[in-house]
């Protein structure tokens, strides 16, 4: 179960900086807005 946990606190921080990293360079922002409804 922790690990279960750690990998889903994991998993929302890559995404929170994959989030990030897209708003700083706008060339990547239109690949992360195409797989976000």
């Amino acid at each position: 179960m922790a690990i279960r946990c750690i990998f889903t606190a994991f998993l929302l921080l890559s995404l929170h900086l994959l989030s990030t990293l897209a708003a700083a360079s706008p060339s990547s922002s239109n690949k992360i807005s195409a797989l976000s409804p």
